[in-house]
């Protein structure tokens, strides 16, 4: 997705656009049902955070992209930053392309390529001043600026070094601009703050860099920890011990 079809659907769920621009846009999402598809998602989920229908939301979204249901826990890379208090009217959730899997993994880069998906992004509200270099980082996270975002979101952990999701998001952006070393100390912090909710998740995404750092049984371990976890990446992580060398 283009940046100024970025910007237009945000405008559109946030009725921004002039009477005109509003008609000729809903004529562009009668034509083209791809389009209307991405556009009810985004506002099923900027519904979805406003409500306690969240959850479902999300269980619903996970099931169209892997196939199987997410089960309890799912949702917790879209959820508010507590410290940062980010109240999000409008998501703007821009999935990544999803790996399709093929045959059973041999070596550290087919592992890595195969399983390795960009995590989607959070939801923004770029109307929140105190907000303003979260939401403009998470905006150029979803269009592929990931270095960009990390120039955002860095100066950030001065101010709240224990925000587990903004490590998160920290160390996905180094580990998507080939720089491992750091995509794993910041996961592996996030794995250390205590009540975090996003444990797991940098647990699979550790294994991750791991796999592309050529560190194999350091990988295997933080899997195989996982592995016996209630959690959506169980499975995937029985897969790829079950089919190891």
């Amino acid at each position: 997705m283009d940046q100024n079809l970025f910007e237009k659907i945000e405008a559109y769920l946030q009725n921004a656009l002039d009477p005109e621009e509003k008609a000729a846009f809903e004529q562009q999402l009668d034509r083209d049902p791809e389009l209307k598809k991405e556009v009810d998602l985004q506002l099923e989920l900027a519904n979805a955070i406003e409500t306690d229908a969240m959850q479902a939301a999300l269980d619903r979204i996970h099931e169209q992209q892997f196939g199987v249901h997410a089960g309890k826990g799912q949702g917790r890379l879209i959820r508010r930053l507590r410290p940062l208090a980010v109240a999000a009217s409008v998501a703007l959730l821009v999935i990544a392309g999803w790996w399709i899997f093929g045959n059973s993994p041999n070596s550290n880069g087919d592992l890595y390529a195969q399983y390795y998906e960009t995590p989607p992004g959070l939801p923004t509200n770029l109307g929140l001043e105190d907000q303003t270099n979260f939401n403009e980082g998470m905006v150029d996270y979803k269009l592929g600026n990931f270095t960009a975002a990390l120039e955002q979101w860095r100066p950030l952990l001065d101010s709240f070094p224990q925000n587990d999701t903004l490590r998160f998001f920290i160390g996905i952006t180094y580990l998507e601009t080939s720089t491992p070393d750091s995509a794993a100390m910041h996961l592996r912090q996030v794995q250390a703050i205590p009540g975090s909710s996003l444990g797991e998740e940098a647990a699979w995404y550790l294994a991750m860099v791991l796999f592309k750092d050529g560190k194999n049984e350091e990988a295997f371990s933080v899997l195989s920890s996982l592995s016996e976890q209630e959690h959506p990446f169980r499975e995937k992580a029985q897969n790829i011990l079950k089919n190891r060398d």
